[in-house]
């Protein structure tokens, strides 16, 4: 498609992209725009572009800041557009069960889930202690916790959850948590933010032009191709920002019991650790996010 007419395309979506910009290595067919927008009025960009996949031929997704944006290699981002057929195919040929075993095999999770009335008890037992932090309320704290069948340390070490009790719930997540176009520090949109136009209409090719994983041993473009398209068909999930460290995604049908929220929760962490280990800090935390949660976030350190 002509750059005249993908303007007109975007113009047609109620976005102004004059300033489009081919950020393309010079002797590519598959070409990959980018656009300034202020940082307040990315979501809607994002949401007019996303509207508009099927008349412009491009998937839209957030880049992060400016600033930001002209950190990254973009070399390295674009020189493998050349490979987007290989690693669609190679993405496409990924048995995502097997993967997925591989990656959790041995992985030892240490959580056991207890009943609502030992976790509602345990909770209290435990507020009780910390508004009397001393050797009696310690005793207290064990003498209830064997009473219950729990092991006192492993309640303190995080092994068990209750997410069904009132103390422990956790807000899923929503469309206010994504953070690709804000300042982390503050919360607030950066004031000008980067959208990229990817020639695809479909969502998880994204990984693929834009060589995800690329650089690092983790995991292959076509890894994240792989999953990407898994969690598209099982839950609608839709990547919607990419940086240089991070991955977001929108999701239409997140899971909506906690058996089949843990077991995502579970291929996320195979996926992206950083979210529990340095994030979550168990799998249950985020499944509980996860739970009719609208948006998907993943980070690698």
């Amino acid at each position: 498609m002509a750059v005249a007419e993908l303007k007109e395309r975007c113009a047609g979506a109620g976005l102004d992209c004059q300033r489009l910009a081919d950020i393309s290595p010079g002797d590519s067919t598959r070409k990959v725009y980018s656009i300034v927008v202020p940082g307040a009025e990315a979501m809607d960009a994002w949401k007019k572009l996303r509207r508009a996949v099927d008349e412009t031929g491009f998937w839209p997704v957030i880049a992060g800041s400016v600033a930001e944006f002209k950190t990254r290699d973009l070399g390295t981002l674009l020189a493998k557009l050349h490979d987007t057929p290989e690693m669609i195919q190679r993405g496409n040929d990924v048995n995502v069960f097997d993967w997925l075993t591989r990656a959790l095999t041995g992985v030892d999770f240490r959580e056991q889930e207890v009943a609502p009335e030992v976790g509602i008890a345990m909770h209290k037992a435990l507020d009780k202690y910390t508004n009397n932090f001393n050797a009696a309320g310690l005793s207290d704290f064990e003498d209830t916790a064997m009473k219950l069948g729990v092991n006192p340390d492993g309640w303190f070490k995080g092994e068990y959850t209750c997410l069904h009790c009132p103390q422990a719930k956790i807000q899923p997540t929503s469309e206010e948590d994504l953070i690709g176009y804000k300042n982390i520090l503050t919360d607030k949109p950066y004031e000008s933010v980067v959208l990229l136009l990817v020639p695809t209409k479909t969502p998880w090719e994204v990984a693929a032009y834009l060589s995800l994983g690329h650089g690092h041993d983790r995991l292959k473009p076509y890894e994240h191709f792989a999953l990407h398209k898994f969690w598209h068909e099982n839950y609608g999930a839709e990547i919607i920002t990419s940086t240089s460290d991070t991955v977001e995604m929108l999701v239409s049908r997140p899971p909506n019991s906690l058996d089949d929220a843990q077991r995502v929760a579970q291929q996320q962490f195979a996926y992206a650790p950083d979210i529990v280990n340095h994030g979550t800090g168990k799998t249950s935390a985020l499944a509980a996010q996860l739970l009719d949660g609208k948006t998907w976030y993943f980070w690698w350190d």
